[in-house]
């Protein structure tokens, strides 16, 4: 599927970077003034309960593009998404494997995804410094697997609960879908301004540009690596990606409820959507269906379909609940009913 248009793309940053600001103007400081890492998403996972339906509307209708965005968060920090990385640092035997993973994704009215892309984020306050000749542990063994992408386990528990085959296999080297995010600090010279940085061979971090540039690319699914279920190897990066969302409504943090279904987007009935390879119209819909967006296929072109975001801080909790309670708490089309926060537009 091709992305939506170029003319999308500034509007969902002036909502990323509102969203962003936001979190970082009301998540705690610490003593030196900085944020805290875990608290800030928190409050990423809050905003976006209270503040990101009304930014994306306006946005959007302002530009004059149909296009309605739901955007989903949750809560994952931690265990149990450590990788278990086959590789020779002694220094290293697991690893977080992420902090944030924010989905673009259009599914089928039968619940089936058609089409996804993910943006998995290490967030940092500050850039964090990578010594070539120190040990490979912390910051630079999580800097290390974004570079090198080795083959990896999860835990004896999360395998227990996911299909195989074993060791996951990302494609090797650096990926445009897995960065890490960086938190400004007190001493930035631009205190509201958050940044993506790819991570090289080295491992060293790349060029940055602003956090909220792959965050809206996300949405527009013009990041450039395919998620979709079913696609590339067993084990690569789809399959890795999936295992996240299996994994993540089975876990809470802090009392929250980690995970938060997809809840559809919207486009008017009659409408025409944009895409990169042109337009395609929008047949009426019953207001709780989902509409066609645009595809270059004749399948995408006559099947309904509905584009959600999953905000996922990766991490850990306790269990709360099985595979079948998840799959019977959730109602394609329609409201989950869970209780996790969410922003709809």
């Amino acid at each position: 599927m091709a992305p939506l248009v170029k003319a999308l793309q500034p509007r969902l940053e002036e909502v990323f970077f509102r969203l962003l600001r936001r979190t970082y103007v009301t998540a705690r400081k610490r003593a030196g003034g900085e944020a805290d890492e875990v608290d800030w998403i928190e409050k990423f996972h809050d905003l976006v309960a209270t503040d990101l339906e009304d930014d994306l509307r306006r946005e959007l209708r302002l530009g004059g593009l149909p296009l309605s965005i739901a955007v989903n968060s949750a809560l994952l920090h931690g265990k149990p998404f450590q990788a278990w990385p086959r590789w020779r640092h002694t220094t290293a035997r697991s690893i977080e494997v992420g902090d944030l993973l924010l989905i673009g994704e259009y599914q089928e009215q039968s619940g089936i995804v058609s089409e996804r892309q993910a943006l998995l984020l290490q967030m940092k306050v500050g850039t964090p410094s990578l010594p070539e000749n120190a040990p490979v542990r912390g910051a630079k063994a999580q800097a290390e697997l974004y570079a090198a992408w080795p083959p990896f386990n999860w835990s004896k528990k999360l395998r227990g609960m996911l299909p195989g085959p074993f060791p996951r296999e990302p494609a090797p080297g650096p990926s445009a879908a897995a960065r890490f995010g960086i938190i400004p600090t007190r001493s930035s010279s631009s205190w509201s301004s958050h940044n993506a940085c790819p991570v090289e061979a080295g491992p060293r971090l790349g060029s940055a540009e602003a956090l909220q540039v792959p965050m809206a690319r996300v949405v527009r699914l013009d990041l450039g690596i395919d998620a979709t279920p079913g696609r590339g190897p067993s084990g690569g990066w789809s399959r890795i990606v999936q295992d996240m969302l299996d994994v993540a409504p089975l876990y809470v943090f802090r009392g929250q409820e980690r995970f938060a279904s997809g809840v559809k987007a919207l486009i008017d009935p009659g409408s025409r959507v944009r895409t990169e390879a042109g337009t395609c119209r929008v047949p009426s819909f019953a207001s709780d269906a989902s509409p066609v967006l645009d595809s270059r296929s004749s399948r995408s072109a006559t099947g309904r379909r509905e584009c959600w975001i999953r905000a996922v801080s990766s991490g850990c909790a306790i269990c709360r609940a099985s595979a079948l309670d998840r799959r019977s708490s959730l109602i394609p089309g329609g409201r989950s009913r869970s209780r996790s926060r969410r922003g709809v537009a």
